[in-house]
């Protein structure tokens, strides 16, 4: 972990499963492949705006600390975002693909998946088996222009029911020891967003020190405030999740 990452200890070692998603990720990705590849054996990344044309290079960091073992795409390597029309009215809609690659560390051969796929966070979250959810990753994200305005924390629930409920289906995914990874960004639950302001002065560790030894009951689970990771949207705040 580095100055602006804490996770207390132990609290890795107890996961449920070792998949991670982060839907509308972007490309952040280097602080969660840094911080959590010892725990984490497949890293799903989603986002509409992704486009595998051309050399990628590694997601990792310190690039030359692993080398890549293999490669595959899946569907069209480039799209255009569109706008269509339905019985439920207009919707944006892409066309899906996803770039898997598998990364070998040098130091000891640890091997790691790392999935980016294009498309919505909503599809690609029911991709995911029920109780494989090891860690949920949502920051950086807004309602508004630029931000997916997709609510996954959150009881809002959507009219078209592929996609409708995503706390619940989140709920769902999540192992019975699991990790919620949130900046506040998009959510109505209280004590989520309680710091969300971007230009916030309270650091994570302020935020952590506040919350830890507060327990909340949400979504079936017992939340605990169990660490920090960098700054978005407020601080980024690690939740450790146990099904009650």
């Amino acid at each position: 972990m580095s100055e602006e990452s804490f996770i207390e200890p132990g609290v890795l070692e107890n996961l449920g499963c070792k998949t991670f998603f982060y839907p509308a990720a972007g490309a952040d990705w280097g602080e969660f492949l840094d911080c959590l590849e010892d725990r984490v054996d497949e890293f799903r990344f989603s986002d509409i705006t992704y486009n595998f044309s051309g050399k990628k290079p590694s997601p990792f960091s310190n690039r030359d600390h692993h080398r890549l073992v293999s490669s595959e795409l899946y569907g069209q390597s480039v799209a255009s975002i569109e706008t269509r029309t339905s019985r439920y009215g207009s919707y944006r809609h892409v066309e899906s693909g996803q770039l898997t690659e598998i990364f070998e560390r040098i130091r000891d051969q640890k091997r790691t998946v790392v999935i980016r796929r294009r498309g919505f966070g909503q599809y690609a979250l029911n991709e995911i088996a029920d109780g494989a959810l090891g860690i949920f990753v949502h920051r950086g994200d807004s309602p508004g222009e630029g931000g997916s305005n997709i609510w996954f924390l959150s009881h809002w629930k959507c009219k078209y029911p592929p996609v409708g409920s995503l706390f619940a289906t989140v709920c769902r995914k999540l192992a019975d020891r699991s990790l919620v990874i949130s900046d506040g960004s998009n959510t109505d639950f209280k004590f989520l967003r309680k710091y969300h302001e971007p230009r916030t002065r309270t650091t994570g560790l302020e935020a952590y020190s506040h919350l830890r030894k507060i327990p909340h009951y949400l979504g079936g689970f017992k939340w605990n405030c169990v660490g920090h990771m960098k700054q978005k949207n407020g601080p980024t705040l690690v939740w450790s999740l146990v099904r009650v």
